[in-house]
């Protein structure tokens, strides 16, 4: 027994010949919020859906709490609540009729209070008689959520869940996904183009690059793993001279009024602003990589 609820070894998955998944390794600890980022096709959705028993892998092992997905995909299910990229609601359905359906899935018992408790804890009760069509995409998210804790899983594994959203329902929901994780305990997989809301959200990162895991920890670890101590500095105006950077960077570009420089071992930055400073440039902003420009530079490392 370990405390990784979520395990992938050596995962492969082809569309025909389209490879999504190249072997993916993945573990997902107990109470974690992990978030899952990459480009466009590196296979965030059908990690997903491999994990949610809803696609078999070509090969390889996925394990949901010690079961194994492939051999009882049933029981694996019971663990899982899955949030799809598109909702499943029917638009003609009342979202009473909508958490009676989700309910029957399940067999569990469920009349109109447990609904209405439901639908109140995500501000829905007083729409609980209208039609899925009438709802904002902020409330349909809010009803799709409801739906996948229904019969109240282990595990939440949550498909692009602000794509879309306006401001207050983005941050509704990602209240509720740290309630979920630090109240009730759940292990919460998000993937999610939104790196802003990971970088608030989630306590690790992977980043899947071409079906695998290129990169997996906190923003700090792979900061550091990856691109050693990388900062930018905005300057009023850059020198036309940069001679002597190369002294206290290991490397660095210049993009309009931006530095972009890496620290080498014993390097600080104080260094460097000593030596703008010194070039009389006042600065503008100092600081390191947000984790979207840090991405975007390990992807572009990844793919060449």
């Amino acid at each position: 027994m370990s405390n990784d609820m979520l395990i992938l070894e050596r995962v492969f998955k082809n569309y025909g010949k389209v490879t999504a998944l190249s072997g993916l390794n993945l573990r997902v600890k107990e109470g974690e919020i992990l978030g899952l980022v990459g480009p466009n096709g590196a296979g965030k959705t059908t990690t997903l859906k491999i994990l949610s028993a809803l696609l078999k892998p070509d090969s390889g092992i996925v394990i949901v709490d010690d079961i194994d997905v492939q051999t009882d995909p049933f029981n694996a299910k019971k663990l899982l609540g899955y949030l799809p990229d598109i909702p499943l609601l029917y638009e003609s359905f009342t979202l009473f009729d909508t958490l009676k359906m989700y309910a029957r899935v399940w067999s569990l018992q469920f009349d109109k209070m447990t609904a209405l408790r439901a639908l109140d804890e995500y501000g829905l009760e007083p729409l609980w008689n209208r039609q899925v069509r009438t709802l904002s995409k902020g409330q349909k998210q809010r009803l799709s959520l409801i739906c996948a804790l229904l019969h109240k899983p282990r595990i939440l594994l949550l498909d692009e869940p602000f794509a879309g959203l306006d401001i207050e329902s983005r941050q509704f929901i990602r209240n509720k996904i740290e309630q979920l994780a630090n109240d009730a305990g759940k292990t919460i997989v998000v993937s999610s183009h939104d790196l802003a809301d990971v970088e608030k959200l989630c306590t690790r990162i992977a980043l899947i690059v071409k079906g695998r895991v290129a990169y997996y920890g906190t923003e700090d670890e792979i900061r550091t793993k990856v691109l050693g101590k990388v900062f930018k500095i905005v300057l009023a105006k850059i020198p036309s001279n940069l001679e002597g950077l190369t002294n206290c960077t290991k490397e660095y570009s210049v993009a309009a009024d931006t530095v972009t420089f890496t620290l080498g071992e014993g390097q600080s930055p104080n260094q460097v602003l000593k030596y703008f400073i010194a070039r009389d440039c006042p600065i503008r902003a100092f600081e390191p990589l947000g984790l979207e420009e840090m991405l975007l530079e390990i992807i572009k490392r990844e793919e060449s």
